[in-house]
């Protein structure tokens, strides 16, 4: 979270550090519920959004934000609303792969994968085995 909060502080105009052309962020989280059944908020959700929002207009910066919601609820549907996705499951192989986008344009592709080892052990593996990616530009922090 915090890289992202410093490259949208720094705008596009920053010669280091700023945002960069093309963002996608893929964020997995268990939406707990109240007792009326309500879902509650998840962290960094706003800040993620408001992040999004900030850019949704802008011609230099193309920035999709996609939650992962893993509450069990199955059933409900994908929403998107802007450049904001919700989906009711958790991320897969072929997100990392549509996130990443085609060989060809991978050269200067920088992934991040922050979460809990399960999780970014595989996600890893599979981005520094991925053709086109430069295993030294997929970078992990892990939880716990």
């Amino acid at each position: 979270m915090s890289m992202i909060s410093a490259m949208n502080e720094l705008g596009t105009k920053s010669k280091l550090g700023g945002m960069v052309k093309t963002v996608r962020v893929l964020y997995s989280a268990r939406r707990e519920r109240n007792e009326q059944g309500e879902g509650e908020e998840i962290l960094f959700e706003k800040r993620l959004k408001d992040i999004g929002e900030r850019w949704s207009d802008k011609k230099d910066v193309d920035y999709t934000y996609t939650l992962f919601e893993t509450s069990g609820r199955q059933d409900q549907e994908e929403k998107t609303a802007g450049n904001f996705t919700t989906r009711s499951r958790r991320i897969n192989h072929n997100d990392l792969f549509e996130a990443i986008g085609p060989e060809h344009t991978r050269g200067n592709t920088v992934v991040y994968v922050c979460g809990l080892p399960t999780m970014t052990d595989e996600f890893v593996e599979l981005l520094r085995k991925t053709p086109g990616l430069d295993e030294k530009r997929v970078l992990c922090e892990k939880w716990w």
